[in-house]
């Protein structure tokens, strides 16, 4: 049971980090990366739609199929990152360090 509880604390614990270089590094200088993420901050750019909110919609039909391929418990963790990053994406959005080196924008944000 501990070692559960240390899984889900660390899943929760990574969405927020990476929630940090998300959009401390990379919204603050109008960057983007690959994946759903790339997808929402581009509807971020160009519609203003947050990026919690499309980052959150862009997974539940991957997480319909998954949870019909690889079962639940896999899907529970996984919705798990998905609605962290979502929320803490939502709750440090107004976190933004912009520097004058996109290049560097890009390590940190890593």
């Amino acid at each position: 049971m501990v070692q559960k509880s240390i899984q889900w604390f660390m899943i929760v614990l990574g969405a927020f980090i990476y929630s940090l270089g998300l959009n401390g590094f990379l919204v603050a200088n109008h960057l983007a990366e690959g994946g759903f993420v790339g997808v929402s901050l581009l509807l971020l750019y160009k519609l203003h739609i947050q990026v919690g909110v499309s980052f959150f919609i862009l997974n539940i039909p991957l997480l319909i199929v998954a949870w019909r391929l690889f079962g639940h418990e896999f899907v529970l963790k996984t919705a798990l990152g998905v609605i962290g990053v979502s929320v803490f994406s939502e709750a440090t959005r107004r976190l933004q360090v912009p520097t004058h080196d996109p290049l560097l924008a890009a390590l940190y944000a890593a």
